[in-house]
């Protein structure tokens, strides 16, 4: 009597191999896809982390805002208070930056557009400056970020 060892046809593994694309297709569609890109998102964390930087070295960090990016800067020495003999680091690149690749960023002071730059101050003791921020997208939307000492620390809602 002879045996037969019988495995897989090349139809069968072909009809494996169309079903595991047809399932892995539908898997990613579930998947949900990343919003716009929100400078705002990215702009909170550079914020949040001069707010900790500042207190941890003991030093005044300096975020500056301009309609299409900003920059953190930190003072040195041991400035007590911000003047006009404050002296800021001078570094080749400054310790966090960020750009806006599309729309614009405003600062709000009582829903009233503020002349740019602006700067937003982040002290030892944990005080910052406290701003409201307005992003626009190229396509007319609009969002905004409120950053106070507590809204800071506080996650963002989705």
């Amino acid at each position: 009597m002879i045996s037969r060892c019988r495995g897989f046809t090349l139809l069968e593994m072909m009809m494996v191999l169309v079903l595991l694309g047809v399932i892995a297709r539908y898997a990613v569609a579930l998947v949900p896809q990343p919003q716009q890109d929100n400078p705002l998102d990215r702009l909170r964390l550079t914020a949040l982390w001069a707010s900790e930087q500042a207190q941890i070295e003991g030093a005044i960090y300096r975020l500056q805002l301009h309609a299409r990016n900003w920059q953190v800067s930190a003072a040195t020495g041991t400035a007590s208070a911000l003047s006009q003999q404050t002296q800021w680091t001078a570094l080749k690149e400054p310790r966090a930056r960020g750009d806006v690749a599309s729309g614009e960023l405003r600062l709000l002071i009582q829903n009233q557009p503020q002349t740019l730059p602006a700067n937003l101050w982040f002290l030892p003791d944990g005080d910052m400056t406290s701003a409201e921020l307005e992003y626009q997208f190229e396509d007319g939307e609009t969002r905004r970020l409120s950053l106070t000492p507590t809204s800071l620390f506080t996650p963002p809602q989705p």
